[in-house]
């Protein structure tokens, strides 16, 4: 235990005035990528409106350059006058000069520090800071860790991350913290790669790298960040982004960023967020300043996400929580919660009890929040377990309850898989109903096979990259200017053989590209391998709506019946719907270059990197892109093969190409030296530097390089210049190579360079996929309801049409199991057009029989 510092008396009767109510603070950590910038620079005013909208008490920032810092006043003077933030931490320099973790406080510091190397050694790419903040109201006051782990995938980057952590573990040790202390760990910690053990130093280490001689081997590198950690018992509270469905933050996907927290702090309970500003509108998460942000604003400032937490740091007694069961599966009737209060809220009081899921996925609570009023002391809700289509095994699911002035309680819910590896059609007559709910769109649905498996995740229509989505969360989306199949199996367990099949689906559109290419959805029925396309079910975006996201998206619900089918008890079927590019496409580049590398510089190199462009018509897996570096004078390759997927992503042009960087330490410095960009399995490039050579190893093996026909110098300043295409265009060949003088620009156009883009697609999907199974051919008279249409916003009509002989029973439900019957006619060769009040989530079935 950390000795306690001298209260004042005057803030002891504060403290007495408290009564043990928790004292709160809000914690957050962004790196904003390459420097802050001034004033009316785009990504500067992006990140501060960010920050600002979040508004945390005491904010820990990423890569604030020497440019930064120096003027009077300086960009970081700025920064934290525009925002409130009198109290400023900045470290002392380590390997990396240029860039430094800053801590940015509206409460007073009473102590910092720099976490470096210990005297005489040099094994801290950036040092960290620490600060023991001075807060209102406790006397437990917290101490807060900010740092920047070393990034990439380097032999030698994992094991800097390691020795990095083993620093920081030993200061809080060392400074007498332990496990009873509020402690904040968090920063961009770049904990990619898998865990590996280390006996001895790896190759690759910088010359001026000098390991402290207080680490022994083995060292261990692990990828989950509370593993460093064990006797400080720090733990990862889990962040989510605002619609609760990805822990993305950064925008290729990767979770790179982190928030640690003590014991004490997490039993008193967290609420926490990503902040992504383009689900701003349609999720507010937590609490905020202001009101929300233009979609575009995250990805304007940075690369990665805000991170941040409210936490409790003193006081509080105990909440209590009672569940009806701790199992389930994911299709279970819901689960009683009841919270009780230790004592109930007095005359005029309300105490508020927020109820949170680790995994909404498969759990979501049906109140959110239990409000107690003046004498109730227990409240209850249910929680619901949700089918999230995907062959998951079982889950752990925690239920948190937690309130301001209370310590928070956990209770672990395990939720057994119900998704299958085939849909099953069990009844004659009966809808089979898929409508995609709880699906996130990060892996391919049960039951699917889609030939582009590049999934995106959630969308509202404002992603711009490639592939497979869920629009809307709960429908099977694509956004690609190449065909993509998705096709569903379904298997015959009625017990009949069917003989006529009716298959309907909500078709949707979500994203335009103003005169765009003329995409469609295009559905086949296979059976024993025999393909029929059933044109009435085919959709054709629209090219006229204004380019972005449609809000609300288009609908058109398409219904089509396959006859003279003989599918006996236990066959099976498959319904394949193709995202086909329409005209004019193909004019989108599927074109990936290398754009850019820096290499050398003046004295020990630094910041070396590669980065990579990717045109927006690529639409593989980014695993399907290599890069391999070649020695000139051997003809070798040297260093690890690195794929795109382990990339960073930077910058998504307008033009939708998507510009990739990874730092690579070691990149040899020439006369001649190159390097390799493998697609598909093909050599794509095969370019150099101060002269050419023939490969003798590995993908470009008997191949000679194409010298670039620049180069970088020993005089050229760390951190500064690099090599690069410049020009206007949308593939390599538009390009020419060039010296960029001033400060490396990784992830982002080069000065002088822009795309240009061609034939976008449109973002299309399926949702409601409905199939109703026959056991008659269904040939001599119409069966389906050919249209739904919202004639006025209150009224539904229906089209059926129908055939002398024939009685027709029209049937509705909200959940297709309880059905009403709604109305009855006679066939007389006429379409038949009932119209019913609109209501959300209303199915319609059609029954039809001989006339007697």
């Amino acid at each position: 235990m950390r000795f306690p510092r001298i209260v004042f008396p005057l803030f002891a009767a504060l403290l007495a005035l408290g009564n043990g109510d928790a004292v709160e603070i809000r914690i957050a950590t962004y790196n904003v990528r390459l420097g802050l910038g001034t004033g009316g620079d785009l990504e500067r005013d992006s990140a501060e409106a960010v920050i600002a909208r979040v508004d945390p008490d005491v904010i820990g920032l990423q890569e604030v350059y020497s440019a930064d810092r120096s003027g009077n006043p300086s960009n970081l003077d700025d920064l934290a006058a525009s925002l409130n933030y009198p109290h400023v931490f900045i470290p002392s320099s380590a390997i990396d000069t240029q860039s430094r973790v800053v801590i940015l406080s509206k409460f007073p510091f009473l102590n910092s520090w720099s976490i470096l190397s210990p005297a005489g050694e040099n094994d801290m790419t950036r040092a960290a800071s620490a600060v023991l903040i001075d807060l209102p109201g406790t006397d437990a006051d917290p101490v807060i860790v900010n740092a920047h782990l070393k990034c990439c995938l380097e032999p030698d980057d994992s094991f800097r991350r390691a020795v990095e952590m083993h620093r920081i573990n030993n200061f809080l040790i060392d400074e007498g913290f332990d496990s009873s202390d509020n402690i904040f760990f968090l920063g961009d910690f770049n904990l990619i790669g898998s865990s590996w053990t280390y006996d001895s130093l790896p190759a690759g280490l910088p010359v001026s790298y000098q390991l402290g001689t207080d680490v022994s081997f083995p060292v261990n590198y692990s990828p989950d960040p509370a593993s460093y950690f064990t006797s400080l018992a720090l733990t990862n509270p889990g962040f989510l982004q605002q619609n609760g469905s990805s822990s993305a933050t950064h925008n290729s996907g990767s979770t790179l960023d982190y928030i640690l927290i003590s014991n004490p702090i997490a039993i008193r309970g967290t609420q926490t967020e990503i902040y992504k500003s383009s689900l701003d509108a349609s999720f507010p998460g937590l609490s905020k300043s202001g009101t929300p942000l233009p979609a575009s604003t995250s990805n304007d400032a940075s690369d990665h996400y805000l991170v941040f937490g409210d936490f409790d740091i003193d006081g509080g007694e105990n909440l209590s929580m009672s569940l009806s069961t701790n199992t389930a599966t994911e299709s279970s009737p819901p689960i009683s919660l009841t919270i009780t209060l230790p004592q109930p809220p007095g005359i005029g009081e309300t105490v508020t009890v927020t109820i949170t899921s680790s995994d909404p996925s498969e759990i979501t609570p049906e109140a959110t929040s239990l409000v107690f009023t003046s004498g109730q002391s227990s409240a209850s809700t249910t929680l619901t377990t949700r089918p999230d289509l995907l062959l998951d095994g079982s889950q752990s699911v925690d239920i948190q309850a937690s309130a301001s002035g209370f310590n928070s309680v956990f209770e672990t819910i395990t939720v057994a898989d119900s998704d299958t590896s085939i849909y099953e059609l069990n009844e004659i007559n009966s809808p089979w109903l898929q409508t995609f709910e709880g699906f996130q769109g990060e892996q391919t649905p049960a039951a699917w096979n889609i030939t582009n498996n590049n999934w995106q995740g959630p969308d509202d229509g404002s992603m711009e990259m490639r592939g497979p989505r869920s629009y809307g969360g709960s429908s099977l989306g694509n956004f690609s200017g190449s065909e993509n199949l998705f096709t569903a199996t379904f298997q015959n367990l009625t017990g009949s053989t069917i003989k006529s099949l009716s298959v309907s689906y909500l078709a949707q559109q979500w994203r335009s590209f103003q005169n765009g290419s003329v995409d469609q959805w295009i559905v086949t029925f296979i059976d024993n391998g025999v393909r029929t396309e059933i044109p009435d079910l085919t959709f054709t975006s629209e090219t006229n709506q204004a380019s972005g996201a449609l809000e609300p998206p288009l609908e058109k619900t398409l219904q089509g019946l396959i006859t003279g089918l003989n599918i006996p008890p236990g066959a099976s079927i498959q319904l394949e719907f193709q995202a086909s590019p329409g005209t004019p496409g193909g004019s989108e580049s599927d074109d990936v270059f290398i754009n850019e590398i820096h290499y050398d510089n003046d004295s020990v190199d630094v910041g070396e990197f590669v980065e990579i462009v990717v045109g927006p018509g690529y639409s593989n897996d980014l695993s399907s892109i290599e890069l391999v570096l070649y020695n000139g004078n051997s003809g070798r390759t040297y260093n690890s093969t690195r794929t795109l997927d382990n990339f960073m992503q930077g910058t998504i042009c307008d033009s939708c190409h998507h510009i990739f960087y990874s730092e690579i330490s070691g990149i040899q410095n020439g006369a001649p030296d190159g390097m390799a960009l493998i697609v598909d399995g093909v050599v794509k490039q095969f370019i150099s530097y101060e002269g050419s050579f023939t490969a003798t190893n590995g993908p470009a093996s008997g191949t000679t390089s194409n010298d670039i026909g620049v180069s970088q110098t020993l005089s050229t300043q760390p951190g500064m210049d690099s090599l690069g295409l410049t020009g206007d265009g949308s593939e390599a060949i538009d390009f020419s190579w060039n010296i960029l003088s001033g400060v490396h620009t990784p992830g982002q156009p080069n000065p002088g360079q822009s795309f240009s883009a061609g034939s976008a697609p449109q973002g299309i999907a399926i949702d409601n996929l409905i199939l109703i199974p026959y056991a008659q051919s269904n040939e001599t008279h119409p069966s389906s309801i050919s249209a739904i249409d919202l004639i006025t916003p209150d009224t539904v009509r229906l089209a059926i049409p129908t055939s002398n002989g024939f009685d027709y029973s029209l049937e509705s439900s909200s959940d297709l199991i309880t059905w009403t019957s709604r109305a009855n006619q006679s066939g007389d060769g006429e379409i038949w057009m009932p119209d019913f009040p609109y209501e959300v989530n209303q199915f319609f079935r059609l029954n039809i029989s001989p006339s007697n």
